[in-house]
């Protein structure tokens, strides 16, 4: 059972609701947050979602956009993310951590190496907001 299942399970058992926090990772480059992400989890999040940057974000809003853009302009890429991702959970282990990407960059990856990617890095889960319904 993933940390993410085992954290929504026990705040439902308390008739609790939990803390997502997010940040871009990246943003405004990655020492910074590091220290961003730790200091949410620190401050009481539940669950941390850390957003893979992507160059066309047409899901995201203005400041979410802004955001991605720092990071891709501070040279975040996939690879880089995953590293970053590997200190926050080496740093957070028992902290569920949530990736938020755009299903081009998974495909470009490949299915498998982005899902072994994310299980290497400590990832829980994967929200891709332009994966069509149908």
């Amino acid at each position: 059972m993933s940390s993410l299942t085992k954290t929504l399970i026990a705040l439902k058992k308390k008739s609790e609701g939990g803390l997502i926090a997010f940040i871009i990772a990246g943003d405004p480059d990655e020492s910074k947050s590091l220290i961003a992400a730790s200091a949410v989890i620190e401050g009481g999040a539940d669950v941390l979602e850390l957003g893979l940057p992507f160059s066309d974000p047409v899901a995201d809003g203005p400041t979410i956009q802004a955001a991605g853009q720092r990071a891709l302009n501070a040279g975040m890429t996939p690879d880089r993310y995953f590293k970053f991702v590997s200190k926050v959970h080496e740093k957070h282990p028992k902290t569920p951590l949530v990736c938020l990407t755009y299903y081009n960059l998974v495909l470009k990856r490949g299915l498998e190496k982005f899902a072994s990617d994310m299980k290497t890095a400590g990832i829980d889960g994967l929200i891709c907001p332009d994966i069509p319904l149908e």
